[in-house]
């Protein structure tokens, strides 16, 4: 592994000379021709960790049981408050694409989730704050409901 490195670090130095960011701080050499023995400086290019794994994962899907262990492994992990923030701001000013907010609406809660929320919730007062939010929230969804029923 840390010849790996190494060699890694070597190569990066000699096509970006100049360049602060070191392979691992988020980016990586790819190969152009997928062929790692070849190191030649017109075969490597600087590309995010990302555009790398989606380079590579072009047109191939996972099987049932990688998409399990996937999901059982992110469950119960927690965005730390500056993932949170930064997630916010991505999104923020963001709308729904038509076919999403018509999946929304298709959506209804089962009788049993509707008592589990029920049962959660029960004896917990609301600030005033969350209240008009609520409020707000729901008169949006009513106007926006009506509008869709007048365009339809």
């Amino acid at each position: 592994m840390i010849r790996k490195l190494r060699r890694a670090q070597k190569n990066w130095n000699a096509v970006f000379p100049d360049d602060k960011v070191l392979p691992g701080d988020g980016f990586v050499l790819h190969h152009i021709d997928e062929d790692p023995s070849n190191d030649s400086v017109l075969n490597l290019r600087k590309m995010t960790d990302h555009d790398h794994r989606v380079l590579h994962r072009r047109g191939k899907k996972h099987s049932k049981e990688t998409l399990a262990k996937i999901s059982n492994t992110s469950k119960g992990r927690k965005h730390s408050e500056e993932t949170k923030k930064k997630l916010s701001l991505l999104n923020t000013g963001k709308k729904h694409s038509e076919a999403s907010l018509e999946k929304m609406r298709s959506r209804t809660m089962s009788d049993a989730h509707k008592k589990h929320l029920s049962k959660i919730n029960s004896g917990k007062v609301l600030s005033e704050l969350v209240r008009k939010k609520i409020s707000d929230s729901m008169k949006e969804y009513r106007k926006n409901l009506k509008q869709s029923d007048r365009s339809a």
